[in-house]
C-alpha cells in the first residue's frame, strides 16, 4: 500500500471489493479499487440510479473527483467509472477504503430499494 496517498483499510492491505444490491433488476454492483493516487469506483446499475449520491459520499470522505464517465451497456444498465484522488489539505488525511466501500454499498442498496 502506498502510504503517501493516505488510503487504508482495516488490515492495512490494498483494498479492492465489490458489493451487490439484491433489490433491483438488474442488480446494482459497486467495486472499489485502490489506485496509485486514489481510488477507482465502478458502479454498474439501472438507468434510474442517482450517481450524485455516490459522488457526494466520495467528496464527504475527502476525495476529489478526477474523472467520471458513464457507459450504457447492452442491457438496461449503466456503468459509471469514477477516478478519485485524496484531496490536498494542510493536514494529512487518512481515507479508509473499507468505510467508503460500506457507505457506497449502503447508499446503492437504499437507492435501489425504493424503486
Amino acid at each position: 500500500m502506498k502510504e503517501s496517498i493516505g488510503l487504508s483499510n482495516v488490515d492495512g492491505n490494498p483494498k479492492s471489493g465489490s458489493s451487490t444490491s439484491r433489490d433491483s433488476s438488474p442488480a446494482a454492483i459497486v467495486t472499489v479499487k485502490e489506485c496509485l493516487d486514489g481510488m477507482e469506483i465502478l458502479v454498474n446499475c439501472g438507468l434510474g440510479f442517482r450517481l450524485s449520491r455516490v459522488l457526494q459520499v466520495l467528496l464527504q470522505q475527502g476525495l476529489s473527483i478526477v474523472n467520471c464517465s458513464c457507459t450504457k451497456t447492452n442491457t438496461s444498465s449503466v456503468l459509471h467509472t469514477i477516478r478519485t484522488e485524496v484531496s490536498s489539505t494542510d493536514q494529512p488525511r487518512i481515507i479508509n477504503v473499507d468505510v467508503i466501500q460500506q457507505k457506497l454499498k449502503d447508499i446503492i442498496h437504499d437507492d435501489t430499494s425504493f424503486k
